[in-house]
């Protein structure tokens, strides 16, 4: 299972280091386009709120294909860090159902702009910086829908979150096949990083849990809670929506596990109780979008494309449902 995961590294390593200037999260000061009020404490914070709907533009590309020095990147208002994405891939479009989504596409030629992967594989992602939290929960909510040109390749990311830079993400959102069928699946890469023969870094939990079948052309909305810990007090909680489904479903439910990661390979180190080599707490990012690749290092592959409506990161399960309709 370490072959698959061992290409995610390099990108998503490079994608912070691109970040133009990490903000802090603050809490956001509305629920789903709601004000904030009286029952807001019963609710819980929205930490983050990067939905399609509160963007008015966003924008990167390259005047001169390839050349960083004409790259030209924006958005408004901000709310993402880093714009990890060439030839306006990822923009904004009306939806009936969230008012406004992401249409994202990925293909040859579309990378992190500060990084070009090589053959075989494309991205287009926005990411966020933050501080750890290491011992605390997080709820993470998005939709999706997949569109059905998209089969499934090697691998497919959709989200990643805590993400410290050390080897693959300690927790994902992506697409797996299961005898034959696309499915939304949750990746864990969790613990104390240890080197295998084939130089992957993995943890004491790592695993690739199919969810929800795909679907294509319906939507299906996520909540996914984590109680991050690099030992064995570590909790989860995935929640699923389908287009046509009245409530959420409750899809996994781990307690008793890491949830995250921690150690030291050649991209960083963390120790287990969330501070970086300086004694700092240590910074993480938290991935959108769309991300794949091929196994044979083809250079010519389809350009896939899906439509998201924009994470959330939230203090609570009422607070994270609130961002979505």
């Amino acid at each position: 299972m370490a072959k698959p995961l061992t290409p995610i590294i390099s990108l998503l390593f490079v994608g912070i280091l691109a970040l133009p200037g990490v903000a802090e999260a603050k809490v956001e000061k509305s629920y789903g386009g709601s004000a904030l009020n009286a029952v807001a404490p019963r609710l819980g914070a929205v930490l983050f709120n990067g939905r399609a709907t509160r963007v008015g533009r966003i924008f990167s590309y390259e005047t001169s294909a390839g050349d960083i020095n004409t790259l030209v990147q924006g958005q408004s208002p901000k709310l993402w860090d880093g714009l990890n994405f060439l030839n306006n891939d990822i923009q904004v479009i009306p939806d009936s159902r969230y008012g406004h989504v992401y249409s994202i596409r990925a293909g040859v030629g579309s990378h992190n702009p500060y990084y070009d992967p090589g053959p075989g594989v494309a991205a287009s992602e926005l990411s966020r910086g933050r501080e750890n939290d290491n011992g605390k929960w997080d709820w993470f909510a998005g939709g999706f829908r997949i569109n059905s040109g998209l089969t499934g390749p090697g691998w497919v990311m959709l989200y990643q979150f805590g993400y410290p830079t050390l080897s693959s993400p300690p927790l994902a959102l992506q697409l797996v096949k299961r005898h034959g069928r696309l499915n939304y699946g949750l990746l864990q890469n969790a613990g104390q990083l240890t080197k295998n023969s084939s130089g992957f870094y993995r943890g004491t939990v790592l695993a690739n849990t199919p969810l929800v079948p795909v679907s294509y052309g319906k939507w299906v909305d996520f909540i996914i809670g984590v109680k991050w810990a690099t030992g064995s007090t570590g909790e989860l909680r995935v929640y699923a929506r389908v287009e046509g489904k009245t409530g959420y479903k409750l899809m996994l439910n781990r307690s008793r596990i890491p949830t995250w990661q921690y150690g030291t390979t050649p991209y960083g180190s963390v120790n287990a109780d969330g501070t970086n080599s300086s004694g700092q707490q240590a910074r993480v990012i938290d991935h959108g979008g769309l991300y794949f690749g091929y196994w044979d290092s083809r250079t010519s592959f389809p350009t896939e494309s899906i439509l998201e409506t924009g994470m959330t990161r939230s203090s609570t399960y009422r607070a994270a449902a609130s961002t979505l309709p």
